[in-house]
């Protein structure tokens, strides 16, 4: 049976470092889906590595099209799983590793073969929100107020909710975080 393991949480709360890190390795057998956004790439991300990078336009097409297997509008852009993207991309003797949010997991759930994936929840909180303001502020990514306030929101919402995810861990210290992360992959491959 392939494993899904789904990273979620608010916004900068690590996510892409600590998938990042997860991938470099090897025992864990992992391998990231490649997501698709209508948003703009920032700086040093590459359109297939990072993300699939579509207009809101061309996104809203392949949504008609029927491309996707989920997708959702996140804060003010959309993002989603291309049908392609996990039944024709991966090997099936690798582990899947994605980053969604709550809506997105959901999806997954309901649509995937239990039979053929196994799906693991990760929700990575921050330490506080005081933590998580100050996070957005260093990362300066997001400059519009509607934005900042989007994803606050978005944010405090998702804490909320953690609890769908089959575990959760709080991003105080990187390593730690890692380290817990890796056992609860591991102790899932069993």
């Amino acid at each position: 049976m392939q494993r899904i393991f789904v990273i979620a949480g608010p916004t900068n709360t690590g996510k892409d470092t600590v998938m990042h890190r997860l991938l470099q390795i090897p025992e864990l057998n992992l391998v990231k889906v490649v997501t698709s956004t209508s948003r703009a790439p920032r700086p040093n991300e590459i359109d297939g590595k990072d993300y699939h990078f579509y207009t809101k336009e061309e996104f809203l097409k392949k949504i008609e099209n029927g491309d996707f297997f989920e997708w959702a509008l996140v804060h003010t852009d959309y993002k989603g799983i291309q049908k392609s993207s996990i039944y024709k991309d991966i090997p099936k003797d690798k582990d899947i590793i994605i980053q969604l949010d709550i809506q997105g997991y959901n999806s997954l759930k309901s649509k995937l073969n239990h039979n053929e994936y196994k799906i693991v929840g990760i929700f990575i909180s921050p330490p506080s929100m005081e933590e998580l303001k100050r996070r957005m502020r260093l990362r300066g990514t997001e400059t519009n107020p509607v934005d900042i306030e989007v994803r606050l929101k978005n944010a405090e919402f998702e804490i909320t909710n953690k609890n769908i995810f089959d575990y959760q861990v709080i991003n105080d210290n990187l390593d730690v975080c890692v380290d817990e992360i890796v056992n609860i992959i591991k102790n899932s491959q069993k």
